[in-house]
């Protein structure tokens, strides 16, 4: 049975399908390898294995959520539903799943929020401001005129 979610910038429905088969497996849970040198980040207390109720679009290997701290309005996250600690660990077709996932979202947020510009972002590793240890990708709606927070105010906001 097919469901849709609302669009996560408007009260209107999209379709954006969620199915039983888009659920991650047994084999893609478990606890992230540490990029950061600390012990690894256990799933119960992961915050994108947390948040999912949050979810507005999905495919079999990885989902998107809005961003807790956006930098813009519509930044969101596409989360792999492996619980791996970089996009690198990843297996390929998984690698390739998010990126489409990121083409579909950037699809939803040009109607939403009526802008053709983003920022695809990836942090990989403490020394490129990653903070949660769960592979991960930003997509940042980019508007004219209104330029994002400097790198230090947006990274210090959520350390």
């Amino acid at each position: 049975m097919r469901s849709y979610r609302q669009s996560i910038v408007s009260n209107e429905p999209e379709n954006v399908y969620i199915c039983e088969r888009m659920k991650p497996k047994a084999s893609q849970q478990g606890n992230c390898k540490s990029t950061s040198g600390e012990p690894p980040m256990e799933k119960d207390t992961c915050p994108f294995c947390q948040n999912r109720e949050l979810l507005f679009a999905s495919n079999q290997h990885a989902f998107a959520i809005p961003d807790r701290r956006p930098v813009s309005s519509g930044h969101s996250l596409i989360v792999s539903y492996s619980h791996v600690a970089t996009i690198f660990d990843l297996p390929l077709v998984e690698y390739a799943a998010c990126f489409e996932l990121v083409r579909e979202v950037k699809e939803l947020l040009s109607k939403d929020k009526n802008t053709e510009s983003f920022n695809v972002v990836v942090n990989c590793g403490p020394n490129a401001n990653q903070t949660v240890d769960h592979a991960h990708i930003h997509l940042v709606p980019r508007y004219r005129g209104v330029p994002l927070p400097s790198a230090t105010d947006a990274w210090s906001s959520i350390r």
